[in-house]
């Protein structure tokens, strides 16, 4: 999957497997398009208080913001992969009244105005309650 936000141009977004990843997907997708708004929309109402939209939106209005982005892949982890965090997210979904969640690994570059981050790893932690899937917390790994 190929995201670019100087282009606004963004490869059709087809990824095989759950919906969790979907959704994750879509909120790379709409980050990396600067469509912010549509971002929030699948994050959590208390994730939607970690992640800073409104700086985000002024770095990309000052032209601070990843040209490019390839994602190289999506992985669902089993409770063995992200057992270290299994606490931690079994009480955040119930919190958050979901009534299951996956955790979806991805592996991305980014390519920045001044800097290439490469093999940047994050895990996304996708709740599924009344209104969908929804992402409840996001780790850089």
């Amino acid at each position: 999957l190929h995201l670019s936000a100087q282009t606004n141009f963004c490869q059709r977004l087809f990824i095989k497997g759950c919906e969790a990843e979907q959704a994750v997907g879509m909120y790379l997708r709409y980050n990396a398009t600067a469509q912010y708004e549509e971002s929030e929309k699948l994050l959590s109402a208390d994730q939607t208080k970690n992640v800073p939209f409104d700086v985000m939106k002024a770095d990309f209005e000052n032209g601070i913001y990843p040209l490019d982005v390839l994602v190289h892949g999506f992985k669902t982890l089993s409770e063995e992969e992200y057992g270290e965090e299994k606490s931690l997210y079994d009480n955040q979904a119930t919190l958050l009244g979901y009534t299951s969640y996956k955790v979806v690994q991805v592996s991305l570059d980014e390519q920045w105005p001044d800097e290439i981050k490469e093999n940047v790893t994050r895990q996304y932690a996708v709740g599924h309650g009344r209104k969908g899937w929804k992402i409840f917390e996001i780790t850089e790994k």
